[in-house]
């Protein structure tokens, strides 16, 4: 019996080393994602992996544009600093990317990453041509929240309170833009401009109090990502942002963001899971081999992808 006892540790005791081993092979993972809003019909995807591969460390950095505009010049940038520049194709597809030199292995389509480039995560802001979009951490599993807000008012008075709120839980990307307006004329009209963009007009009550909101159901696929400095004019007032990530939390703007998920935004942000999905399986495995696969292409196809919107990887970056 005591004989048996003790084989029977030892086995429990060799499973748990080989556990750990196999855990511990791939090395620890940081990935991060954002879908950039901006430019109507444009599919545009940013993508950040870092890990251990080999014993070595593996740090990614990608955009891709599907259907943008045809031969098209595009500088990339992350938190509003220029990283690099890559052109579309006749068909508006194309891709950039900046990986470990040891991982580039003669791939044309790689640039090597910088020393100094950031560990990107929840927050950071990536642009791209006239679409931008903020990354949000795809290991984390609790919500995550970029929210933007400000306050102005005109000289007669009237005062407009502008919010924006991304919303990443599960998988899920939600948005919500809101501007309430008080003590404005009754009836008088208020057009809203983002940057330029206009987003639609709201109209006071005989209190001279108005409510304007874009949520899921609404806000179109052209509405950027709103970030730190973007301007929004109401009416005569001018509302510059502030913005900031928080913890998930209980409060009227998140409500209204997580309240109003429809599937038009579940596909969006299940889309680019793919994406960021295709990149942490390709590096996941503590294998070489995927890596390699990578540098040996022609750069059409250098991240596994049939990802970003289920549609074929046909960027032609070549």
């Amino acid at each position: 019996m005591r004989k048996s006892l003790i084989v029977g540790a030892v086995v429990a005791l060799l499973a748990v080393v080989a556990l750990g081993a196999q855990v511990g092979g791939s090395g620890a993972k940081h990935s991060t994602k954002a879908k950039l809003y901006g430019q109507a019909g444009t599919n545009v995807t940013a993508t950040y992996l870092k890990m251990k591969k080999d014993g070595q460390k593996f740090r990614s950095f990608r955009v891709k544009v599907k259907h943008g505009e045809s031969s098209q010049n595009y500088g990339v940038y992350v938190n509003g600093e220029l990283v690099g520049a890559f052109s579309t194709n006749t068909a508006g597809n194309g891709k950039f990317e900046l990986r470990s030199p040891a991982f580039i292995n003669g791939n044309s389509s790689c640039e090597p990453i910088p020393p100094d480039f950031p560990a990107l995560d929840t927050g950071d802001v990536i642009s791209v041509g006239p679409a931008c979009g903020v990354m949000f951490c795809c290991d984390d599993p609790q919500p995550q929240k970029y929210k933007c807000s400000g306050v102005g008012e005109n000289e007669f008075g009237a005062k407009a309170t502008v919010s924006y709120l991304e919303k990443f839980d599960d998988g899920e990307l939600n948005r919500c833009f809101k501007v309430m307006i008080s003590g404005a004329a009754p009836d008088e009209a208020f057009d809203i401009f983002v940057d330029g963009f206009f987003a639609g007009t709201a109209f006071a009550d005989a209190e001279g109090d108005a409510e304007f909101k874009l949520d899921n159901n609404s806000i179109p696929d052209d509405f950027p990502s709103l970030v730190s400095g973007t301007v929004v004019e109401v009416g005569s007032i001018s509302v510059t942002l502030t913005c900031m990530t928080e913890e998930d939390e209980d409060d009227d703007s998140s409500d209204d963001a997580s309240s109003d998920d429809d599937d038009t935004s579940s596909d969006d942000a299940s889309s680019d899971d793919d994406a960021s999905s295709d990149d942490s399986d390709d590096d996941s495995d503590g294998d070489d081999s995927n890596a390699d696969d990578d540098s040996n292409d022609d750069g059409d196809d250098d991240d596994g992808s049939n990802d970003d919107d289920g549609s074929d990887d046909d960027d032609g970056s070549s």
